[in-house]
């Protein structure tokens, strides 16, 4: 499983018969298995986490597994496009990045938990008006 958000630009996702437009701040669910190439329009830029779902499942256990992200996560069998509020793309992007740039430190598993927790917290909260930061302590 992958998630792809788009930081910069656009894309054109495809697999085979599937075709997806990633618009700026954009988070693609990429199941396993099945390989895509993301064609950029006219440039992008990117931050891919790669997951794996009974890892996943097990890391987010005391997180309701009927979280609409979730669902959709252990679900998906093709490319989904799932839209992002804007005043949450920047914490998203900021939880992202970390992730990708975590196992350099001592403790590693602790942080990329938290903030994996941030991600599925920040993409499953269905009120985009309130005012919450998203600070989850991951991010130093």
């Amino acid at each position: 499983m992958k998630l792809l958000y788009i930081t910069d630009g656009s894309a054109k996702l495809m697999h085979q018969e599937e075709h997806l437009i990633l618009p700026l701040g954009s988070l693609a669910i990429l199941p396993a298995k099945k390989s895509y190439v993301a064609v950029p329009e006219p440039h992008m830029e990117t931050v891919a986490v790669h997951l794996d779902l009974a890892y996943l499942t097990d890391q987010l256990r005391w997180l309701p597994h009927t979280a609409p992200f979730l669902e959709r996560l252990i679900t998906a069998q093709q490319a989904e496009l799932f839209p992002i509020h804007p005043r949450r793309r920047a914490a998203l992007h900021q939880y992202l990045h970390e992730l990708v740039y975590i196992n350099d430190r001592p403790e590693a598993e602790l942080r990329w938990m938290a903030c994996l927790a941030a991600v599925v917290s920040l993409l499953q909260h269905v009120d985009p008006t309130d005012d919450e930061d998203g600070r989850f302590g991951c991010v130093s």
